[in-house]
């Protein structure tokens, strides 16, 4: 796995054992889930000009909150998202 910089580190500390399915603690779950929940809040007040890559950022703690929750197919949906947004040039807007 790559780090990604920008991502709060509560996201690359549970990255790991996420994946692995070796399992996250409650704590650390919720702190995810907390960044998560600033970072949607953040992106949302923002639109239409919201930046890329916090949309990225959003995509990729939501992937590991699927992966922690058990859901692969959401993790997959959420990183199909990233790589469209990538694809895309980062911190451009979407065109609507």
């Amino acid at each position: 796995m790559r780090r990604r910089d920008g991502l709060p580190r509560i996201a690359q500390v549970i990255v790991v054992p996420a994946v692995r399915k070796t399992g996250v603690p409650d704590n650390e779950a919720e702190l995810l889930r907390d960044r998560i929940a600033a970072i949607q809040e953040s992106v949302l007040n923002a639109y239409p000009r919201h930046n890329l890559t916090a949309v990225g950022d959003w995509m990729l703690l939501a992937a590991i909150e699927a992966l922690i929750d058990e859901h692969e197919y959401v993790a997959n949906y959420h990183v199909a998202w990233f790589g469209a947004i990538t694809r895309r040039g980062g911190s451009r807007g979407f065109a609507a």
